[in-house]
């Protein structure tokens, strides 16, 4: 028979376990949460810009060039997704636009791979949401990696 001192120590070992693996879910679950809400705040950043370029093509009739762009968006648009990376943008006859996700980084050696890309695909984006390092890409006004809703 186990002494009552072994029971309590078995007993509390066990419920420091449990609030151990409480605590683990719980910092996964908000890690998985907070990253979740950048990519929809991101996602929703590449919408406002899509429109203001489809503006600014219909009135142009041409796709502005970066500076244009980030002067037609206004000043206290920042031109940045939700972890703080800029925008990467191209036009050149059409247009590429780019959020590097958290990790900051293009995912491909050259935004012309985005390019060629996005007029070889014929169906919808590639869904990346929940992978947080993944680029969210627009080709001429169209997703082709997609992190939003």
């Amino acid at each position: 028979m186990e002494s009552p001192l072994a029971v309590r120590i078995r007993w509390i070992s066990f419920v420091a376990l449990g609030l151990l693996v409480i605590l683990a879910l719980g910092a996964w679950g908000y890690h998985w949460y907070s990253g979740r809400s950048a990519q929809i705040r991101t996602a929703s950043t590449l919408n406002v810009v899509r429109s203001e370029i489809a503006r600014w093509t219909t009135v142009h009739g041409r796709f502005p060039a970066a500076g244009e762009l980030i002067e037609a968006l206004g000043p206290g648009f920042g031109f940045s997704d939700a972890w703080g990376h800029k925008l990467v943008y191209s036009a050149n006859g059409d247009y590429v636009l780019v959020a590097l996700g958290r990790d900051g980084q293009l995912d491909v050696d050259s935004i012309e791979v985005y390019r060629r890309r996005g007029l070889e695909r014929e169906n919808g984006a590639e869904d990346c949401r929940g992978d947080f390092d993944r680029d969210m890409v627009v080709v001429d006004g169209r997703f082709i990696q997609f992190g939003g809703k």
